[in-house]
């Protein structure tokens, strides 16, 4: 029998695990806790910035290798290195520029390194730097931009954000691709990087086969992930794109899907 030390469970952030509203459910701390000490491997694959993960991850028990921005890089959390990085090509730039110009209302965060830029402010933007506790640099306007970019969030009310999507798909960027994060986010990302691309590194620095793998997400940018992996779960109030990915549902994020996954875990393998 499998026992549980040979299972990796891996799970989104925002809308699985907690909300930026909210926070993590305790209900989620406490058999997060549990499963680790039993043995269990745990991390996480977030679109975050390294810093924006960090004030959540303190909350959790000692982790180790995981996936941010999006597959952008694999953080340790506990020796504070990351490796397997990719970057957006420098001539993006010149399409921010282009959708900045265009969406005058559409508020702009830039990650460079670890630096988070701040080209335009609007209310989407501001709410979410605040609700993160996130260090930033305002700048005046996108160009003079440059270096290591891992990724560009897009910010805009629910009214802008379809005009944007339709043309931000149609610009065809060679090097990038964008993928929606959340009803008031569009992201532009490197091409062929995702949670699913760092999904098998991921699995390799756990030494965990990827049909041993648990993920569990909830929105377009974890459709990758759970493609890739022996078995892909979500939440109950995931997306129905989402959810027809996946082998089982547990409940709503808020109401504890992720302890709900860790006990279904606890009678299903050998602790």
């Amino acid at each position: 029998m499998t026992k549980l030390s040979e299972i990796l469970l891996v799970t989104d952030m925002d809308g699985t695990l907690m909300t930026a509203k909210t926070g993590i459910p305790k209900k989620n701390l406490v058999a997060i806790e549990r499963f680790i000490n039993e043995g269990g491997n745990f991390a996480i694959a977030t679109g975050r910035a390294i810093v924006s993960a960090q004030y959540y991850v303190n909350q959790l028990p000692p982790i180790g290798p995981s996936i941010v921005f999006n597959g952008g890089g694999i953080y340790d959390y506990t020796t504070h290195q990351i490796g397997d990085t990719h970057f957006l090509p420098p001539h993006a730039m010149e399409y921010v520029q282009e959708i900045y110009d265009r969406f005058p209302r559409t508020g702009i965060e830039v990650y460079i390194d670890r630096d988070i830029y701040i080209p335009r402010m609007n209310c989407i933007t501001q709410q979410h730097l605040n609700n993160e506790f996130l260090k930033h640099i305002k700048v005046d306007g996108v160009s003079g931009l440059s270096g290591s970019c891992f990724k560009i969030m897009f910010g805009s009310e629910g009214d802008v954000m379809p005009e944007i999507l339709d043309y931000a798909y149609h610009m065809q960027v060679e090097g990038v691709y964008f993928v929606q994060t959340g009803p008031f986010y569009l992201e532009m990302l490197p091409a062929h990087v995702t949670k699913g691309t760092a999904m098998p590194k991921l699995a390799q620095l756990y030494g965990i086969p990827l049909e041993n793998v648990y993920a569990i997400g909830d929105y377009d940018n974890d459709v990758e992930m759970l493609k890739c992996v022996g078995h892909p779960v979500c939440p109950g109030d995931s997306r129905p794109e989402i959810k027809a990915l996946c082998e089982r549902q547990f409940c709503n994020c808020l109401d504890g899907a992720v302890a709900e996954l860790i006990e279904y875990l606890e009678n299903t393998y050998e602790i």
